[in-house]
């Protein structure tokens, strides 16, 4: 189970590594490499501490993505209306 951890590692470190070139294509991947490596490192450690690994059940990850998808759009109104930032 020392695979997904490892794996979220490398992604995250990807990430950094294309972040800081800034530049375009390479600034765009570094989001999702960055949020699927620390999926996967949370969820390892989830397993670690005796925890069940959400993505190993795909209807709770489904319930969990669905169930948070109005709060994320909440925060990108909140976003739009203050104008914190530009895309």
């Amino acid at each position: 189970m020392r695979a997904p951890i490892a794996v979220g590692f490398v992604l995250l470190g990807s990430s950094l590594l294309l972040g800081v070139q800034g530049s375009r294509p390479w600034i765009d991947l570094d989001f999702p490499l960055a949020w699927y490596g620390l999926i996967l490192i949370l969820d390892g450690i989830a397993v670690r501490v005796g925890a069940h690994s959400i993505l190993s059940n795909s209807r709770g990850f489904l319930v969990l993505a669905l169930a948070s998808a109005p709060f994320w759009w909440f925060y990108e109104w909140t976003n739009v209306s203050l104008k914190a930032w530009d895309y």
